[in-house]
Formats: C-alpha cells, sequence, structure tokens
C-alpha cells in the first residue's frame, strides 16, 4: 500500500516521509494543539446532557475551536518536511501587548469584584489602549468612556444583566 502511494503521490523514499511525520508530532505547534482539542471535545461532549437552549453557546464555540485546532493540525502535518524562513520564525513570537492584554483580564477580575464591571472594563480598555502605543491622553480617556458606556447600556441596560458583584 505504501509503494502505491508513493508512487501514486511523488512521496520520498526511505525514512525521510515518516522522519518528517515524526518531527510534526512532537513539535511544540502540534503537541499543543492536540491539548486542546482533547479539552474542547471533552467540553462539547459535557454539553451533550445540558438542555438545548442552554447548551447552544458552548456547543458553537467548542465546534468553532475544534475546527481552527484540526487545521493547525493538518498545517503542522504539511509544513514538517520544509525549514520556516526567517519571516515565518518572526511571526510565531507573541508580541508582549498580547500577553500583556491576557494579564489585563486577570487584573479586571479581582477588580470587577471591588468596583463592578463596567467601571472595570473601561480601566481595562484605556489601559489597553496605553499599552498597545496610543499617547494622546484624551483618546485613552475616550476609549476607556466608550468602554465604560458600551457594557453599562449594552449589557446592564439592553441585556438586563446586573453589573455589580
Amino acid at each position: 500500500m505504501l509503494l502505491l502511494s508513493r508512487k501514486c503521490f511523488k512521496l520520498p523514499k526511505g525514512g525521510r516521509l515518516l522522519d518528517s511525520y515524526k518531527k510534526a508530532v512532537t513539535s511544540e505547534r502540534f503537541i499543543v494543539a492536540a491539548i486542546l482539542f482533547a479539552i474542547f471535545l471533552g467540553l462539547l461532549l459535557y454539553t451533550l446532557d445540558w438542555p438545548p437552549r442552554a447548551a447552544t453557546m458552548p456547543r458553537a464555540l467548542c465546534t468553532i475551536a475544534l475546527l481552527l485546532l484540526t487545521n493547525e493540525m493538518v498545517s503542522t502535518f504539511r509544513s514538517a518536511g520544509r525549514e520556516p524562513s526567517a519571516e515565518e520564525k518572526a511571526s510565531r513570537r507573541i508580541p508582549w501587548q498580547v500577553i500583556a492584554a491576557f494579564l489585563a483580564i486577570g487584573v479586571v477580575v479581582p477588580l470587577t469584584m471591588a468596583i463592578g464591571l463596567a467601571p472595570a472594563v473601561g480601566i481595562m480598555g484605556a489601559g489597553l489602549t496605553l499599552i498597545y502605543g496610543e499617547r494622546r491622553w484624551w483618546v485613552i480617556l475616550l476609549i476607556g468612556a466608550v468602554a465604560f458606556l458600551l457594557m453599562y447600556f449594552l449589557f446592564g441596560k439592553v441585556f438586563g444583566l446586573p453589573m455589580e458583584f
């Protein structure tokens, strides 16, 4: 079967194909994607016992995550045999602003407990605007105010969610 597939698809002879697949499966990208795939698949299976209305959003998010992770694993296999260019290596690095954004979410949760959700999101919006490079104070305040007002009116008034904990 392997001989037939080599002729049909012009695959390399010897162990080069197997080595490239081993390299793909043991790569950091594939391992992280596979672990996340297992987690999201478990979450999707967990929601099967939920009432249909309550499970709609978690099922949709899990399905989207599973599709994206499948794409990541397939692209890892496709790129296993070739060496990445300098531009591809540079694009894999995570900018410090992205890490700061995730840390900001970790700060907003306790801040929400202290001052409420809408003000905490406004402060986070202003802080992230500053982190991402904006230096005009009026723009930073405007973004914070818009984030506050959007959170308050959309989620507090339109959706009727409680803004305090």
